[in-house]
């Protein structure tokens, strides 16, 4: 293994860095809203998390070949967002998670990156609200910006993110957005745990679960309280065809219980 590394030094002067990273997600919610971010605001590829493993697959879009996770940044408003396209299951993203999260934070601490925000859609509890979990001395000033703080235990791979950020001088924050697609979804969730379900069931689903564009809204909104950046929403309905179609392949894979694919 060589002792030579690389270190970014262009990032630094960029102060007050906010990087999203999407949460794995059976219906691709998290990397839609990533990818909404990065076209909304004309962020431009900086960086990629690299793995010492052969990975299956190399990315292609209009001949340009794509890391699987790959970072953009948008100077005007030192936000960076993980954009992710390797499609992975949920076992999967558990035991590759925490070696992403050790190279990016790694990384965020030479270019002095101030925080990590952490975006998950999960059923709808109340209805309409986006919770957050942060260390101590964040809640206060998070719940000032009209955040809900959670309260109750969670599994999510973030535990471990927010872990690691306290070891760090970066500050974690972890964004639970209320979903309706995600009600739908968790039905299905229970069935498939229960045994094989056929591809009428499959279709059945698909055809209720539609683009969330309230939770997704609001999860940008809450971004942009947190960053001081604002997106524009009007064009979020154009994603809708996207996210049917990762949903579709999404949940055909969960039903044959494979775990390859792509997001779209």
């Amino acid at each position: 293994m060589s002792e030579y590394r690389v270190f970014d030094i262009h990032l630094r002067r960029y102060k007050n860095k906010s990087l999203v990273v999407p949460l794995y997600s059976p219906i691709n919610l998290s990397n839609l809203t990533v990818d909404y971010m990065v076209s909304n605001l004309g962020m431009k590829p900086v960086a990629f998390v690299g793995a010492r493993v052969a990975h299956p697959l190399v990315y292609s879009h209009g001949g340009r070949a794509i890391h699987p996770y790959t970072i953009y940044f948008s100077p005007e408003h030192s936000l960076l967002a993980l954009k992710v396209a390797a499609k992975l299951s949920f076992q999967e993203s558990l035991e590759e998670f925490p070696r992403l999260v050790d190279a990016l934070l790694e990384w965020g601490e030479v270019v002095e990156l101030r925080r990590v925000i952490a975006v998950d859609y999960a059923p709808p509890i109340e209805g309409g609200k986006v919770y957050f979990v942060t260390e101590d001395y964040l809640a206060e000033e998070l719940a000032q910006l009209g955040l809900e703080p959670y309260d109750g235990v969670f599994s999510s791979e973030a535990a471990y993110l927010l872990s690691e950020c306290m070891r760090r001088r970066i500050d974690g924050v972890l964004l639970i957005v209320e979903s309706e697609a995600y009600r739908v979804l968790s039905g299905l969730l229970s069935r498939l745990a229960a045994g094989p379900v056929d591809r009428e069931t499959i279709g059945k689903v698909l055809s209720a679960i539609r683009f969330d564009v309230d939770a997704v809204s609001r999860a940008l909104s809450a971004i942009g309280r947190i960053t001081g950046v604002t997106f524009d929403l009007e064009s979020l309905q154009a994603l809708s065809k996207s996210f049917e179609e990762a949903c579709r392949k999404s949940l055909e894979l969960l039903a044959r219980g494979r775990a390859s694919g792509l997001f779209v």
